[in-house]
């Protein structure tokens, strides 16, 4: 039996309610730093206010790559970048929650730019 373009479509669609419906949770991002010193371009590479690509070398998330990972539907800076919190996942035009650590609270976020 063979399935049409119309039949593959809605294969597709089913499969994506699927996922959507049972267990897929918007991300979750949890900002760690008020900072506001590395610049994320369209694919989530980050890079500082010369230009010049940067490496995290220890876990950070500021304002600027939650929105941007929020924006963008992935991490944003690598491994030890902004990245969805355990259990929940970046779903296309789907409400990703940002937060502040605790520590934070209350802070001022300047961005500059």
């Amino acid at each position: 039996m063979r399935i049409g373009s119309g039949g593959r479509r809605t294969a597709v669609a089913a499969c994506v309610w699927a996922a959507l419906a049972f267990g897929a949770s918007a991300a979750d991002l949890l900002v760690d730093t008020l900072a506001d010193d590395v610049f994320p371009d369209e694919t989530g590479a980050l890079f500082d206010a010369a230009g010049n690509p940067v490496v995290l070398a220890a876990p950070k998330c500021t304002f600027r790559m939650a929105v941007a990972a929020s924006n963008l539907d992935l991490a944003v800076g690598g491994a030890n970048g902004c990245v969805a919190q355990p259990s929940t996942s970046f779903v296309p035009g789907g409400g990703d929650r940002i937060s502040f650590a605790a520590p934070l609270s209350g802070g001022v976020v300047n961005l500059n730019n």
